[in-house]
């Protein structure tokens, strides 16, 4: 496996681990969004007892609010849960191990606290970005730098409103992609993982910024041919299309997070198959 930090030797090199271990983190994917799928099937059979009790004029507001937050942060958690476990098994397949069902799920499961916590902070910092994003295009709307309320005000200030916010949002993804690679190989911190992706991505930035481009450009892709096949096809057919083809690229993008890691730690540090298999021996 060549050394070097490139774009299509991460997608090349993604690609190939998701197809060699596709029914793996299929059932993987099954199994770690078993308590989302359960409480979707129990909000489901509670809609009749839900319609008698409006009926009856009692008020569940409370009650659909919280189970709203529970299933929430169940789905959080399962999509973290995945993408844990799913990493995991990439590096099993980088050091020509067999990724297992089991200890995907247990490598998950061990370090989700830890992941969980960290997506909250990037959660927290994102949402940051945009409020100041958005006061600043608030104040560019409102004709305080433009000098005026006109339609070309607007634009300029809705332009600026998208790049005040939009660009600091990518640059911090480049910057922590392999955030959660590094707590599953390294069992970095919740804050720590942060500087570890940062240190690991510097100087090839603008190749991760092109890994995530085509996959988010993909992604964009085979949702408007699913949206094209919905109309052919009917409803139903083409809400799984669209659920097969959610799964394909949340998998494919854990996988190819962790293929970026290897790569980055390889061209940085010299990392190899060889270091990999003492990580986890």
């Amino acid at each position: 496996m060549a050394q070097d930090f490139a774009v299509g030797t991460v997608i090349s090199n993604s690609l190939s681990v998701l197809f060699r271990n596709v029914v793996t983190f299929a059932v993987v994917t099954v199994v770690g969004a078993i308590p989302m799928i359960v409480l979707l099937l129990l909000g489901v059979a509670s809609f009749p007892m839900a319609g008698l009790a409006a009926r009856q004029g009692i008020d569940l507001t409370g009650g659909v609010t919280a189970g709203l937050v529970v299933f929430f942060i169940i789905a959080v958690l399962t999509y973290l849960l995945i993408q844990s476990a799913i990493s995991f098994g990439t590096f099993q397949d980088l050091r020509g191990e067999r990724a297992r069902i089991g200890d995907c799920i247990g490598r998950g499961l061990a370090v989700l606290p830890r992941v969980f916590l960290s997506s909250i902070l990037l959660f927290l910092v994102f949402a940051v970005i945009a409020i100041v994003g958005m006061f600043v295009g608030s104040l560019l709307l409102a004709g305080l730098f433009v000098g005026s309320t006109s339609i070309s005000s607007a634009v300029v200030g809705s332009l600026v409103t998208m790049l005040v916010t939009l660009a600091p949002l990518i640059t911090m993804a480049v910057i922590w992609w392999v955030f959660v690679p590094a707590i599953v190989v390294e069992r970095a911190g919740s804050i720590a993982c942060f500087g570890r992706s940062s240190t690991l991505t510097r100087g090839n930035r603008w190749r991760v910024f092109g890994v995530l481009a085509l996959l988010f450009v993909t992604n964009l892709i085979a949702g408007i041919v699913v949206g094209l096949i919905t109309r052919l096809v009917g409803v139903v057919i083409g809400e799984i299309l669209n659920a097969i083809v959610s799964l394909f690229f949340m998998a494919l993008s854990a996988v190819m997070a962790a293929v970026g890691y290897y790569y980055l730690r390889a061209d940085k540090e010299g990392f190899g198959v060889d270091d990999l298999a003492k990580v986890f021996d």
